[in-house]
């Protein structure tokens, strides 16, 4: 018998961050397309707002966020379940190597690349697994840091889709494994698979094209003034005088 889900996530807290002035034009995008490459300078709140939007957007859907390294994947779960006063491990968990802190019913999970690839892989499951059967959205996050696994795994979510997404009665297998792909996605009522490609910094027009011209949204971001002071007089250690001047503007911009 399967467990039914956590109770859904509220809205994610209002910030001022610079992804918050595109939510709407963001939700707009996945309402039309099923594939959306997302670029904003770091900083702007991609890992830790999308991820909410699109849950406010499919109430019950199902969310993987790829992290390149696992630090980033539980220290990020960690943060965006203390901003909703959850526990980590519910509605938002994480799934690294040796550590997988989420359940089947968790809403919003944070896994490296090489976790999500290793589910789309395993052995008897792995014509469900290469569906991503188990994920309605994949957000691959950071995508400019692109690995042997990076690349496979846009592969592998492209060849999903175009197995999920196309209608029943227009669907033509091209080989024996689409067709017995398709068997799975009947049988088992998948649904449709969007994905969300993020960065800071990506080649937009290439992977755009990789996913059938599939469009581009770019959030600007949010700039600082830098103020630049010189030393009246050449220091011995500029090691220490560097802490020094760091603890003497923490003290004096302390609020």
């Amino acid at each position: 018998m399967s467990l039914p889900p956590y109770p859904p996530l509220p809205s994610i807290p209002p910030s001022n961050l610079p992804i918050s002035g595109s939510k709407s034009l963001l939700l707009t995008h996945l309402l039309s397309t099923p594939t959306l490459i997302l670029t904003s300078s770091t900083g702007s709140g991609k890992t830790t707002t999308v991820p909410f939007y699109v849950n406010e957007l499919y109430k019950d859907a199902r969310i993987a966020v790829t992290q390149p390294r696992r630090v980033a994947a539980t220290s990020v779960a960690r943060y965006t379940a203390g901003l909703f006063g959850r526990k980590v491990g519910e509605e938002i968990g994480y799934n690294v190597r040796f550590d997988r802190c989420c359940t089947p019913r968790t809403r919003v999970v944070y896994m490296t690349d090489g976790m999500i690839l290793r589910e789309a892989t395993s052995g008897s499951t792995s014509t469900y697994g290469r569906l991503f059967g188990g994920y309605d959205v994949v957000i691959v996050d950071e995508a400019h840091e692109r690995s042997v696994g990076t690349d496979v795994l846009l592969g592998l979510l492209k060849e999903a889709q175009r197995v999920r997404n196309r209608d029943f009665k227009k669907f033509e297998p091209r080989d024996e494994e689409e067709r017995r792909m398709r068997k799975v996605v009947k049988k088992r009522g998948i649904g449709k698979l969007t994905v969300i490609v993020m960065s800071a910094t990506i080649a937009t027009t290439s992977f755009s094209a990789f996913f059938n011209d599939c469009p581009v949204l770019s959030v600007p971001g949010r700039s600082h003034a830098v103020q630049v002071l010189y030393t009246k007089e050449p220091v011995e250690d500029y090691v220490r005088a560097t802490v020094e001047a760091v603890v003497k503007l923490h003290e004096s911009t302390r609020e």
